[in-house]
């Protein structure tokens, strides 16, 4: 990607040019943020937003410019003014390329990347396209894809604002069980938080609620019973789904239909 021509300016941190509709970041590195500026009187990166006509998206600097404004609420006036770099961008891609750079070029922060990322692999569907975007090797594109498109979007901003670990978005992408991943879903938007024993304990929940009362295997492991009632392949079936075992999920599921 050609980087597009860029401005250099100071803009007041209430400009109307850039983006107001943004809640302030509740994470600690936020709070440090506003602190070490607090302190040192510095902001050293500029804020960095994609000119689109008559729309400015953010690329960079969401904390920053959130953490300046707070500190000229507080009367610090060394941050009434804030560097900006303008990237005047042809359409949407540039700007979501842009962002992956700046990303990349800061912290390793796959969630983001991939968030926008997945934009532009929506639009394009071509590995092969969003590499040569990027800048990075196809199949850095096809290894991310490949672990996080099953993670529910809803988790990958939770990664993001640090409300969820990665690798716990990981794990609840690769629950193979439909139901309890929405349930997974439910429970980290109402609590506003999920850790990995969340899960596990989630999971428990629904496979004890799916496999009502098993009775009846104890029944089959000390016996040589060999018919059952449909209630009963049902609720075997219903295990299999939970545990993700497709192969016996199709057969039982077959008996039952």
């Amino acid at each position: 990607m050609i980087i597009p021509a860029t401005l250099e300016q100071s803009w007041s941190v209430n400009d109307s040019r850039l983006p107001t509709e943004i809640d302030r970041a509740l994470d600690q590195n936020y709070y440090d943020l506003v602190a070490n500026m607090r302190k040192r009187k510095v902001l050293l990166n500029p804020i960095s937003i994609g000119s689109l006509g008559k729309t400015w998206p953010m690329i960079a600097g969401r904390a920053r410019l959130l953490a300046a404004r707070q500190l000229v609420q507080e009367g610090v006036k060394q941050f009434a003014f804030i560097p900006v770099r303008v990237f005047v961008c042809a359409d949407l891609d540039e700007v979501i390329a842009l962002r992956l750079s700046e990303n990349t070029a800061r912290s390793d922060n796959a969630a983001a990347d991939y968030l926008a990322m997945r934009e532009l692999l929506k639009a394009t569907n071509d590995y092969k396209a969003v590499a040569e975007k990027m800048g990075i090797p196809v199949k850095d594109v096809r290894y991310m894809d490949a672990n996080l498109s099953p993670v529910p979007e809803a988790l990958l901003k939770g990664v993001v604002e640090g409300t969820v670990a990665l690798t716990t978005a990981i794990k609840v992408g690769k629950l193979k069980n439909i139901k309890t991943k929405k349930e997974i879903v439910k429970l980290f938007l109402r609590e506003g938080k999920l850790t990995g024993a969340d899960v596990e304990e989630r999971r428990a929940a629904i496979r004890k609620e799916a496999t009502g009362n098993l009775a009846f295997m104890n029944e089959v492991a000390v016996s040589a019973r060999t018919t059952f009632m449909r209630a009963e392949i049902v609720t075997a079936l219903n295990l299999a789904k939970i545990e993700g075992a497709e192969k016996t999920a199709e057969y039982l599921n077959g008996l039952v239909g």
